[in-house]
């Protein structure tokens, strides 16, 4: 697990190995090697800026042969922008360490049918969704730091579900890939001098009406079997819904946060952890008395729960720029949903947003959330970003 630390060099004794930048609202794409030591791009896009991405990446194997990786996956979003790209550029090559074709994810996840089955055969529809089946982890390894994100719906842009290639001289060169893990050598970029962290939840009290002065109640998981908490402390764990107002007066999107009230590390809030409640079809009455939360938790455990419901209301988190000289920050975000497909205007056009440009800025963002060291992030607005330095 990666550590802060505060002892840092100045920006100027060492020279820069590591070069990130952050591009939102492009009406063209600029694309320049730092210098002619940065040889190795990791190139990330939202759709949007997709098909301008690869007609530069294009252009660039043709015209320069001094880069010699190039891996470009498609996100939802960069920098809370659903209108961007971000670039990584390294010295020292980044190694793929997995990776599956979209054919070899098809194949693994399709219907397998017995040969005397009486069941029709059914086809695989072009339009359906399979991001879920998709994976960018990128682990940074002088950092300790392992990130994932899946990838976005890229059927408006080209036709296919996703989008992620790389270049660089292998048997899969070009190939769409659904799955692909890389590590990445920071060089000396290794202390971690900030980390900050965000999100959109507002805590719920579990019981209302508690007497003023009385102790604080912790309410901790009594039974359980997988994602499905059947009681808290003996209660019917449903029972706390049903008799809360504010939950049924309310139709927002409810969250458990699981710990431990004895261990937790309240400095290091990245690596809490905020599960979304599933409402089954018989809803919180008696005949369901359990409640069910997000089945990325594997199981709850009898671990300690706090109430808490996604406040559209509340600030957004913004990337706050310029970056320190000579720093980096390493942006992750569960991506604010979005209510339908936006034609995104070109400068020239009235209502165009204006092209932001932040410097020594890397980020990634996804509907479904992030996981980080282990740990999932998945209310819409939740962030992490890791501002590193050289050591």
């Amino acid at each position: 697990m990666f550590r802060l630390n505060r002892f840092v060099k100045p920006a100027s004794i060492l020279r820069r190995s590591l070069y990130t930048k952050t591009t939102l609202n492009a009406n063209g794409i600029d694309i320049a090697q730092p210098n002619l030591d940065h040889k190795s791009l990791i190139l990330l896009t939202t759709p949007p800026q997709l098909n301008n991405i690869v007609s530069n990446v294009i252009d660039k194997q043709a015209t320069n042969t001094n880069i010699s990786q190039i891996l470009v996956v498609c996100i939802d979003s960069i920098a809370d922008s659903r209108n961007g790209y971000s670039e990584l550029w390294l010295e020292t090559p980044f190694k793929v360490t997995h990776h599956e074709t979209i054919e070899e994810r098809n194949e693994r996840i399709k219907k397998k049918v017995e040969p005397l089955s009486v069941d029709p055969i059914k086809f695989d529809k072009s339009w359906k969704d399979t991001t879920e089946q998709t994976l960018f982890q990128i682990n940074l390894t002088n950092l300790g730091l392992d990130s994932k994100v899946r990838l976005a719906n890229t059927l408006f842009e080209n036709g296919e579900n996703s989008t992620c290639f790389y270049i660089g001289k292998e048997s899969y060169d070009w190939y769409n890939l659904a799955k692909v893990i890389v590590d990445v050598n920071l060089d000396n970029f290794s202390a971690v001098q900030n980390i900050e962290y965000a999100n959109r939840l507002t805590e719920i009290p579990l019981v209302e009406n508690v007497e003023e002065g009385a102790d604080e109640e912790l309410f901790t998981v009594t039974d359980f079997e997988g994602n499905l908490i059947k009681s808290i402390n003996n209660q019917s764990a449903s029972g706390y819904l049903i008799d809360n107002s504010i939950v049924m007066n309310s139709k927002k999107d409810l969250y458990f946060k699981l710990y431990d009230n004895e261990t937790e590390d309240r400095t290091r809030p990245w690596l809490h952890e905020y599960y979304k409640l599933i409402v089954g079809g018989l809803g919180w009455g008696e005949k369901q008395a359990f409640l069910a939360v997000d089945p990325i938790v594997g199981t709850t455990g009898f671990r300690d729960v706090k109430l808490f419901f996604y406040d559209k209301d509340s600030s957004k988190h913004r990337v706050r720029f310029p970056v320190t000289n000579g720093n980096s920050k390493l942006v992750f975000e569960c991506s604010e949903l979005e209510s339908g497909y936006e034609e995104y205007k070109q400068s020239t056009q009235a209502g165009a947003q204006e092209t932001v440009v932040k410097p020594g800025v890397f980020a990634m963002g996804c509907e479904q959330g992030f996981e980080l060291d282990g740990i999932w992030h998945r209310s819409n607005g939740e962030f992490v970003e890791i501002e590193v330095a050289q050591s």
